[in-house]
């Protein structure tokens, strides 16, 4: 009873916490509510902090005071986007490319620091680079020397690609064949296909590049699915040049990177064609016959419907044998071709025959002439002006 009586007596002789809260008109006023009976009672607001959401690509700010939602995420930066996050007083769902680098162990000279304005992905986050065209876009001809549009083009690393030796160029054009100084005998087509400039650019792995729907339809998707068919792909590059093709599932087996004549019955080898491409944003041109190229078997018959259009999009983002053998005609650069020659046969100021002849093959020489009280020893160069 001693005990009680005392702890009594301090709460009597000091204020003791109160755990009351006023939040209306007509809560009473007296001790309980404001902790005091007398003099001067000091109340502070309550504050429940509110919970935010914003879209991949998006994010909240928070400046002087003001918040400001649904802002498109800014150059160098990230924002993936979040559900039902409680405020805290600072900017939401965004972080700098050079914390995500950190993030990803890559930091100093070796960090990602940049993106595009309203970037949703880490490893969308670039280092700029300077490309070799030669490299980049490798490519001899036996009879001639290749001259490029430029010797060196602008590029970039992403994060995503996790190696720096895979470069990808802002305008792969600037590293196109531009001509070929052909050797003595020969001359250039002087055309490029019309993806020439694409079969050894590799794009970037991201939704925005990169979109498919599986044959199965619930099987591996990516992108937005809106106007894909089940087993349709497309590719983007940074100009805006898109390849689009379907993929297929036969009992039929192949080599990679190998065109071939898949059968309908259905199976586990998957095969990818090209329906249809545009360049730099330009109409879309559809493929009439295209060529099914092969890449590769994944087992079930299930299995190759969930995944074949996938292995069709990787195949064509990343690896230049593949859209090679699925480009055909259309990848194929210029090329230094023999000159042919035509040839008139005299005998003395007459003309026997004429044909013709392919630099660097052999020539066919006409019927053998006569010429009284002569022996025939063969042909010579006719001078000039001697009809």
């Amino acid at each position: 009873m001693k005990k009680l009586f005392l702890t009594s007596a301090v709460c009597m002789g000091i204020a003791c916490p109160s755990f009351a809260t006023v939040t209306s008109n007509s809560d009473t006023c007296n001790d309980t509510n404001l902790g005091t009976a007398s003099g001067t009672a000091n109340l502070e607001a309550i504050w429940t902090a509110n919970t935010y959401s914003e879209p991949a690509g998006q994010y909240l700010l928070y400046s002087n005071g003001t918040i400001s939602q649904h802002q498109t995420c800014p150059a160098n930066s990230v924002c993936e986007g979040f559900t039902d996050e409680t405020f805290a007083d600072a900017s939401m769902g965004i972080k700098s490319c050079t914390a995500v680098s950190e993030e990803w162990g890559y930091t100093g000279s070796d960090a990602y620091p940049y993106s595009a304005s309203g970037t949703s992905s880490g490893g969308m986050c670039y280092d700029t680079v300077t490309a070799t065209c030669s490299t980049e876009n490798p490519y001899s001809d036996p009879h001639g020397t290749v001259n490029y549009a430029n010797a060196t083009a602008s590029a970039k690393t992403y994060l995503n690609d996790d190696d720096r030796d895979v470069m990808v160029l802002d305008n792969p054009a600037s590293c196109a064949v531009a001509s070929l100084t052909c050797n003595t005998g020969y001359h250039s087509t002087g055309t490029n296909g019309a993806l020439a400039n694409y079969v050894n650019a590799n794009t970037v792995w991201d939704e925005n590049y990169v979109r498919y729907k599986s044959l199965s339809g619930t099987g591996s998707n990516m992108g937005s699915q809106t106007g894909l068919a089940l087993g349709e792909y497309e590719v983007k590059w940074a100009d805006g040049t898109t390849v689009h093709g379907m993929a297929k599932c036969s009992a039929t087996n192949g080599t990679y990177a190998t065109t071939g004549t898949p059968s309908d019955t259905n199976g586990g080898y998957c095969w990818c064609d090209m329906t249809g491409y545009n360049v730099t944003n330009g109409l879309l041109q559809t493929v009439a016959s295209p060529s099914w190229v092969f890449y590769g078997g994944n087992g079930s018959a299930s299995n190759c419907a969930n995944y074949c259009a996938h292995y069709c999009a990787t195949n064509v983002q990343n690896y230049s044998a593949f859209r090679g053998a699925l480009f055909g005609s259309l990848g194929a650069n210029m090329q230094c071709v023999a000159n042919t020659i035509d040839i008139d046969w005299y005998n003395g100021n007459t003309k026997v025959e004429s044909n013709q002849c392919t630099y660097d093959s052999t020539i066919t020489l006409p019927s053998q002439p006569n010429k009284t009280g002569y022996t025939f020893n063969g042909w010579k160069i006719k001078a000039s002006g001697n009809n």
